[in-house]
């Protein structure tokens, strides 16, 4: 059997060890937390926190969040880091 078919469907011509290192690669997730001037809109529109966190995984942004609170930020930014993806 191979590793394709265990997915539903027969994947051709892929590298079943180039597709289980893809599969069991663990994601490398990091955050970042930006002090907004007051005032400052995003996208046009107010925020709702002082603080913005932005989530990536493999450098490419995913999400984002507002936090009133540094500590709030802090705490989001680093359970993000902590969750585990695979």
């Amino acid at each position: 059997m191979s590793v394709g078919q265990g997915l539903g469907k027969q994947r051709e011509g892929v590298n079943d060890s180039l597709f289980l290192y893809l599969m069991n690669k663990e994601i490398m997730k990091t955050a970042t937390i930006e002090t907004l001037e007051e005032g400052e809109r995003i996208f046009g529109s107010r925020t709702a926190g002082q603080y913005m966190v932005r989530f990536y995984e493999d450098g490419v942004e995913q999400a984002g969040t507002f936090c009133q609170i540094k500590e709030d930020a802090e705490v989001k930014a680093r359970n993000w880091e902590n969750k585990q993806s695979n």
